[in-house]
């Protein structure tokens, strides 16, 4: 059985870049692209993982985050955060609701992959 990662990015090519190289290293993957529709997504694929950019059309990453950290039955799924956000009171205020990872873009893929299985425990 593979891990599901819910990764919730607008950038079509950073969505696709990631996808792939996750899906080469064996997850299941599905793909958001706006934060209206990505809780809804998340509750349908119920992901092991997600990886959530904070800057989205339509609802913003971290509101994406604070009500996954209210919603049974995902409100422990670890969410590792990838973001061009390099305020640091932004970081401070996903680290206090309880991410696992933050990542600035561009991102180091094999340091993110190396995080995701960490995480999963792969």
């Amino acid at each position: 059985m593979s891990f599901k990662i819910q990764i919730v990015e607008d950038n079509d090519v950073t969505a696709t870049m990631i996808a792939r190289r996750l899906v080469a290293a064996g997850y299941a993957v599905s793909t958001a692209r706006e934060g209206f529709t990505a809780i809804e997504q998340i509750y349908k694929y119920k992901p092991d993982l997600i990886l959530l950019d904070l800057l989205l059309p339509g609802r913003s990453g971290i509101s994406i985050l604070e009500t996954l950290r209210k919603s049974e039955p995902i409100v422990n799924t670890p969410v590792i955060v990838l973001t061009s956000v390099e305020d640091e009171r932004t970081k401070r205020k996903v680290t206090e609701l309880g991410i696992s990872a933050y990542f600035n873009k561009p991102q180091d893929m094999q340091a993110l992959i190396e995080e995701i299985e960490k995480i999963l425990g792969k």
